[in-house]
């Protein structure tokens, strides 16, 4: 009886087994119900479909009565046209091949905003014949260019194609660096930051002017060999430096660098007078490239606080405290001033049982303008919150030259 059960258990598990796995399957294959060796292809997309040639080799052959179907063949989708110049037209054919024993039909689906269909020579072809589909573009001004079309077909494996051109674009005018990030500036003290600039295609490059948002924005090009960057590739390149004034306001700056390229034309050699001058004025007339380049950057605060509670926009983040417990807390402050200390200063705290303390570091300290905010919680405080709506507040009065009347945002709450 055991033996009995067990086989017949064995058998369940098998039978389970095989469920899963053809559950688990996308694509079945079955025999023809009325023609002999011919299989139908049921897929959870496509649906119930007459299996392709390769898949009914039997089927297929010397039967004149096998169902026809187109099939296609690409040799060849993506085209890689190696390098071109910016702002240039290219062409390239891609051929579509019927290797199947039906018409099949060919036609454009869609395309890339930078890629157009010349034309396709046949949108019917015949079995053993092939089409022709005429891709054309314009390169633009990006280094890295990819752009297709789609094609779709009436071949029930191929339903669309996509051919695909892409390359590299020489560069008109570029940078070595997709943005400028100025190194943190220190209040009062300007800042300087470099970015190459270099063209793949002119064989020199006169910077005429830089312009920006930042009206006080200095700049200085250097020249420099292209050997000395091989990396870009370039026929000529230039070093540029544009100093950010240190009286920019604290925090956070961006704008974008507006750069002025022209490429002057060669004057030809003349021994005549007359020569001369119209190869003066022919050398007057140049290419002009206009370039932008996104900077950003940081000015520092000339006063800052800094420590674990010390949020990165300026507010102090006290925490939970527990009722009858109470807290303190060190938060270590600096000046970046050619004033150094803060003078006569007082500090003023919301709500009023905050207590605060502001002492000036001695030794060598003082000499970089460090300070220590000592802040107290103490344990008579009540049970309360201050987390945005009543927030506290802290108020540091100084006769400091710049920087006057400092406020901080304190949030914390004292739990039961």
């Amino acid at each position: 009886m055991n033996r009995v059960f067990v086989v017949g258990m064995s058998i369940c598990a098998l039978c389970c087994v095989a469920i899963v796995a053809l559950a688990s399957q996308s694509v079945f294959l079955f025999r023809h119900a009325k023609t002999d060796g011919l299989r139908v292809v049921i897929g959870e997309r496509g649906g119930a479909q007459i299996a392709p040639e390769y898949l009914n080799p039997a089927a297929f052959k010397d039967d004149a009565t096998a169902p026809r179907l187109p099939r296609a063949l690409v040799p060849e989708k993506n085209y890689d046209f190696g390098i071109m110049n910016p702002l240039t037209e290219g062409k390239h054919e891609f051929f579509i091949r019927n290797v199947g024993t039906a018409p099949l039909l060919v036609d454009i689906e869609s395309t890339t905003c930078k890629c157009t269909v010349g034309g396709v020579s046949k949108k019917e072809v015949e079995p053993g014949g092939e089409t022709k589909v005429t891709l054309e573009w314009n390169t633009g001004r990006n280094l890295f260019f990819t752009h297709g079309a789609v094609v779709k077909t009436n071949d029930a494996f191929n339903r669309t194609i996509e051919l695909v051109v892409d390359g590299k674009v020489r560069m008109l005018v570029g940078s070595n660096v997709r943005e400028l990030i100025v190194p943190n500036i220190e209040p009062g003290q300007d800042k300087d930051a470099e970015f190459l600039l270099y063209s793949q295609l002119w064989d020199e490059l006169v910077v005429a002017d830089i312009s920006c948002g930042i009206s006080d924005l200095k700049w200085q090009v250097v020249a420099m060999k292209p050997s000395e960057a091989p990396e870009l590739d370039a026929k000529v390149v230039r070093r540029v430096r544009v100093t950010v004034p240190g009286s920019l306001a604290s925090g956070d700056f961006a704008d974008s660098l507006r750069i002025i390229a022209k490429r002057p034309k060669a004057s030809p050699v003349s021994d005549s007078a007359n020569e001369q001058t119209a190869a003066s004025e022919e050398s007057e007339a140049t290419e002009t490239e206009i370039f932008e380049l996104a900077m950003h950057g940081t000015v520092l605060r000339r006063f800052a606080l800094f420590g674990p509670v010390v949020r990165g926009d300026g507010v102090l983040e006290l925490g939970d405290i527990r009722h009858g417990r109470g807290k303190k807390f060190v938060i270590r402050g600096k000046i970046r001033d050619e004033v150094r200390t803060l003078g006569e200063c007082s500090v003023q705290t919301t709500p009023d049982f905050l207590k605060a303390t502001f002492v000036e570091r001695q030794g060598e300290d003082s000499a970089v303008g460090l300070y220590e905010l000592h802040l107290e919680i103490p344990a008579t405080a009540p049970a309360c919150q201050f987390l945005g709506s009543p927030e506290g507040e802290l108020v540091i009065k100084s006769s400091h030259p710049r920087l006057g009347e400092l406020r901080y945002k304190v949030q914390f709450a004292i739990t039961p």
